[in-house]
């Protein structure tokens, strides 16, 4: 592991900060089969096997976690015939994973589950844009005039307008629980804080 002290594992400093003082042994809470290959790569140097069931997306990350060169990344990338735009940040646990795909590629799901997913969000975003429409209804816009000149705080208004209101409490919920949900299973915050499409949810 000395030969390469560039690498997590092959340089000690690093390495100290995943020291468990009371096992007196290493803890590195990464993905077990992407560590096998790291381990193979440092005993037959420069030969980096991924294993077919982890997805490039996840191999990658680890072989930024554990500090390969990057040279060799590159190499990956181009072999595994994937852009570098095209890569995928994924967090490491499961369930966070699942949550994040379905949030942010719900395309990478099999059929039907992508239809479904992406026909989701659009019927969401249709029925959140419904609310607006209210605002451009004449029997609206003039009972809103009448309550500002009566100076009277509530009229009744008739139960189809009532409904838009229940349909935009409702869709402020779903993308609240949606945005809550990003930043929870995000890999990592700065994702959620450059993607313009949140703030517009905002």
């Amino acid at each position: 592991m000395k030969k390469f002290p560039e690498t997590l594992l092959g340089n000690e400093d690093k390495r100290r900060a995943f020291y468990d003082d009371k096992s007196n042994l290493y803890r590195f809470n990464r993905h077990p089969s992407v560590f096998e290959s790291i381990l193979y790569y440092y005993l037959n140097p420069g030969v980096l096997i991924r294993p077919p069931h982890v997805e490039p997306e996840i191999f990658y990350e680890e072989l930024r976690f554990w500090n390969l060169n990057e040279n060799l990344i590159e190499a990956f990338i181009e072999e595994d015939m994937t852009p570098l735009d095209d890569i995928r940040i994924l967090p490491v646990e499961k369930w966070r994973r699942i949550i994040w795909k379905t949030l942010a590629y719900p395309e990478s799901f099999h059929f039907p589950y992508d239809k479904l997913v992406i026909g989701t969000y659009m019927l969401i975003t249709l029925v959140s844009c419904v609310p607006f429409m209210n605002e451009i209804i004449p029997i609206v816009t003039e009972l809103n005039k009448l309550r500002n000149v009566l100076g009277i705080k509530q009229i009744d208004f008739p139960l189809y307008i009532r409904s838009f209101y229940i349909i935009e409490i409702i869709s402020i919920t779903i993308v609240s629980i949606e945005l809550n949900l990003r930043i929870i299973s995000a890999p990592k915050l700065p994702l959620i804080l450059y993607d313009i499409f949140n703030f517009l949810d905002l």
